[in-house]
Parts: C-alpha cells; sequence; structure tokens
C-alpha cells in the first residue's frame, strides 16, 4: 500500500489538504539538473523567477555530488529557521525538491515520504523527456492527495 493510499486509510482527510498544499511547491528535474515540471501557476511571477533562478539549480547540482549516484533512492534536507527546510531526493532518472515548512501542517517526515513515493511512481511509468507525461503524474498525484 503507497503512502496516500495509507494516508486515505487512517483518514486524514486535513492532512491530506495540507500535503496537496505542500506538494504543490514540488520542483522534479532529470538528472541534468533540468526542470522537468514545476507546478508554478499560483506562484507570483518575482517568485516564480526566482524559483526558476541559479538557487535551485545551484541545489541541484550540489545534490547531484553529495547523494549517491545508481538507482539508489537518497534524500537530503537544507535547513534554514526563516524559510524552511529544502528537501531534495534523487531517484535514478529523476530529481525532485519541495519546500517544507513547520506551518505547512504535515510532519516533515510525511513531507519525506510524499516525494519519494512521487519519485518511485516516476522512475516506475514515466521517462524524463516526457514532460506532458511528468507533469499529468504529479498532478495526478497531488490531487490524489486532497
Amino acid at each position: 500500500m503507497g503512502f496516500l493510499d495509507r494516508m486515505k486509510k487512517v483518514g486524514h482527510k486535513a492532512t491530506g489538504d495540507a500535503l496537496a498544499k505542500l506538494l504543490g511547491t514540488i520542483t522534479v528535474y532529470n538528472q541534468g539538473g533540468v526542470p522537468v515540471v514545476g507546478l508554478l501557476d499560483s506562484i507570483d511571477e518575482v517568485s516564480r523567477k526566482a524559483m526558476e533562478g541559479g538557487f535551485l539549480v545551484a541545489i541541484t547540482q550540489f545534490s547531484n555530488m553529495k547523494l549517491a549516484d545508481g538507482d539508489q533512492m537518497t534524500t537530503i534536507s537544507f535547513e534554514s529557521r526563516e524559510n524552511g527546510t529544502f528537501i531534495v531526493t534523487k531517484t535514478a532518472r529523476y530529481i525532485g525538491s519541495m519546500l517544507w515548512q513547520d506551518t505547512s501542517g504535515v510532519p516533515m517526515d510525511a513531507a519525506k515520504e510524499a516525494l519519494a513515493e512521487l519519485l518511485r511512481r516516476l522512475e516506475a511509468s514515466i521517462d524524463p523527456e516526457d514532460q506532458d507525461g511528468v507533469r499529468k503524474l504529479v498532478k495526478d498525484f497531488i490531487s490524489i492527495a486532497s
């Protein structure tokens, strides 16, 4: 049973809504650090430009250096008291990131598990070159969480 199925079975609707909102901060990259999908439709233009800028590319490149190569899934976190925790998870073909904050209503472990679950689903079913397929799976995953 997957993470989202367990959440629904236990009846965590409020947490599910919070998780769906948190998952909206996800950006998925290919192994070269190129964004495959970022759900930035609801973010204002200035924030969008900042997220598309060098900060995320630098984090992705750092992640490529620090996270294990190969098929093993690994996760690292960058913590900031003011801005929250930037969670980065790497699989064989994808890198996923999300910004977690204490106020999100979702425990950090649950956020990490949700990001890992999304990347497992992507790995199992979609080539990173299929941007439309990746975008659809990410949006479907978020809608299942709510």
